[in-house]
């Protein structure tokens, strides 16, 4: 149901979904096929496709592997959040993680594979067995693609482009202790038309991702601002941990380019992080069995503190020990980006 005003339109769906990465999608294609008559609205404050999941180049983490195991899985988990993990939550997520794969696949997200056909699993920092599943090193965006591809074909989600949440719409109960209020929809500015809608909903979803763009040097895209988190603090929602914020520890130093991730799947194929000034490989200093493969907390201190030490602004991820042709299968995106520049 849709009506008309001077500032903008009123809609009503049973569901309203904020966010287009992998979450938004892959839930509402769940809800779908468990209640195929919901409306369903779906949010994306650019193109549908602009989302901090797309931008993944390495993979999805999940035991699929005989020498794995679900334990080990969760061990490496809490042993990389060094102790601030919330236990039963980390547990449900990797538990969960071989059946969300297979989901996945469903949807004809093609993951690498060996020539004997089992999947070309590959090994990360903080983990111990190779259990990452990959789509070449774009991992992010074929999965957002397939999945995108599959959500536009049903009529009854409905895309809204270019439309950015900006608040939800409340209701409180001054006189009951019981029930603190509810959430009724959002109000979503049309960036196309500069008006705001009024979306109404029995059911919202906050998909939003994270706010690492609040940062001038990261990797994340320009619609990852923390809109949902703001969105939900205002409406009482009880956020927390708001003071991590997850750097890539790797990404190409030029004068061009402040942005471009590389994998953690090239220290995982051998690439050895090297000081400039004095060539060492000094990863032995700070964590002499994991090296390189050290999880992204640990790596990146040791990268910032070789950086503050020396006359140098970066420091070397050296591969050059690797063919061309292991370099192409394995990262053949860098490849091509890293001859750009050079060649420019």
């Amino acid at each position: 149901m849709t009506t008309s005003s001077q500032q903008g339109q009123s809609y009503e769906y049973d569901v309203l979904v904020i966010g287009t990465g992998l979450a938004g999608l892959h839930y509402c294609m769940q809800l779908v096929e468990l209640q195929p008559k919901l409306k369903i609205a779906l949010i994306s404050k650019a193109e549908a496709s602009e989302c901090n999941s797309r931008y993944a180049q390495g993979g999805i983490a999940a035991v699929f592997s005989p020498e794995d195991s679900i334990e080990s899985h969760i061990k490496d988990t809490l042993r990389a959040g060094d102790g601030l993990c919330y236990e039963p939550a980390a547990e449900r997520i990797i538990r969960q993680g071989p059946e969300a794969i297979k989901q996945l696949q469903h949807y004809s997200i093609q993951f690498d594979k060996l020539p004997n056909g089992q999947f070309a699993l590959a090994k990360e920092g903080g983990h111990s067995h190779r259990r990452i599943f990959n789509c070449g090193d774009q991992t992010g965006l074929n999965s957002t693609n397939a999945l995108l591809k599959v959500t536009r074909l049903y009529e009854q989600i409905h895309f809204f482009e270019h439309h950015i949440a900006v608040n939800l719409i409340t209701h409180y109960y001054p006189h009951r202790t019981e029930n603190q209020g509810e959430v009724l929809g959002a109000y979503i500015l049309d960036c196309q038309q500069n008006r705001i809608h009024t979306f109404l909903a029995r059911c919202i979803v906050l998909a939003t991702g994270g706010a690492g763009k609040t940062f001038r040097y990261t990797s994340n895209p320009m619609v990852a601002t923390g809109d949902g988190v703001a969105m939900a603090y205002r409406a009482g929602a009880r956020v927390g941990n708001m003071e991590f914020y997850q750097f890539h520890p790797t990404l190409l130093h030029h004068p061009s380019v402040n942005n471009f991730l590389i994998s953690e799947a090239v220290r995982g194929e051998g690439a050895l992080l090297k000081n400039a000034d004095t060539g060492e490989r000094f990863m032995r200093r700070y964590a002499p069995e994991q090296l390189e493969l050290a999880t992204r907390d640990v790596v990146s201190r040791a990268i910032f503190n070789e950086i503050e030490q020396s006359q140098s602004s970066f420091v070397y991820l050296d591969i050059t020990h690797q063919s061309k042709s292991f370099l192409k299968n394995v990262s053949h995106r860098y490849t091509i980006h890293c001859c750009r520049l050079a060649w420019k």
